[in-house]
């Protein structure tokens, strides 16, 4: 993204999304800022867009075929960005073409970094005996659809929402971040990224 380059956490998790709203977004206008009503549709509508693929495409990469090299693709990006029409809302379902969540960054004297995202997902229920705690990840699973990446079969991991990012340049680390919120996590992340990038924010502007 410019002279940025964004790292995701890869497939199962839905750090993609947050990589094809950039892709999409990467040759739109957003000079007008954000007091600019456009500049809020390009984001809003690029979000749909890729929250769409996400459901298309996103699964178990060893029981589905995530095609990320051609989400990520210049010309899919600029595809994607060619649907959007500055007049009119997507509804869904679009085609493809708060819980118990912690998120943490932190970067030592030395320059390594690390962005953390970890969940439970939105109810858990815990073992008394051996303390283990029984997520609900698999409400993320398709039962009636056999042609879903998510498809409920033995083996499968189900796609997974925490996916922390980080962006850097010529130079190394830039900027790395995460949030919690389950499915809003990529578009929030996808906003405070714009938000410092594109807008001038400082990181706690950004989040604010």
């Amino acid at each position: 993204y410019g002279d940025l380059t964004v790292h995701q956490t890869p497939p199962n998790t839905q750090g993609l999304t947050m990589l094809t709203a950039l892709n999409t977004l990467s040759t739109a206008d957003l000079s007008g800022g954000r007091a600019d009503p456009e500049v809020w549709q390009l984001m809003i509508e690029s979000l749909k867009l890729a929250l769409a693929d996400r459901e298309e495409f996103v699964g178990d990469p060893e029981l589905t075929d995530v095609p990320v090299e051609e989400l990520l693709a210049p010309e899919y990006g600029e595809s994607q960005l060619a649907r959007i029409d500055l007049d009119s809302s997507m509804q869904w379902p679009i085609s493809d073409g708060l819980n118990n969540t912690t998120t943490f960054q932190v970067v030592d004297g030395e320059g390594n970094a690390a962005a953390v995202t970890t969940s439970t997902g939105f109810q858990l229920t815990a073992d008394a005996a051996t303390g283990i705690m029984l997520g609900s990840r698999m409400r993320y699973m398709e039962a009636d659809d056999e042609d879903s990446p998510n498809f409920i079969r033995p083996g499968a991991q189900v796609r997974y929402t925490g996916n922390p990012w980080m962006a850097t340049n010529a130079d190394g680390l830039s900027l790395l971040g995460g949030n919690i919120g389950g499915d809003t996590q990529a578009q929030v992340q996808t906003q405070h990224f714009l938000n410092i990038v594109e807008f001038g924010m400082t990181p706690a502007e950004a989040v604010a």
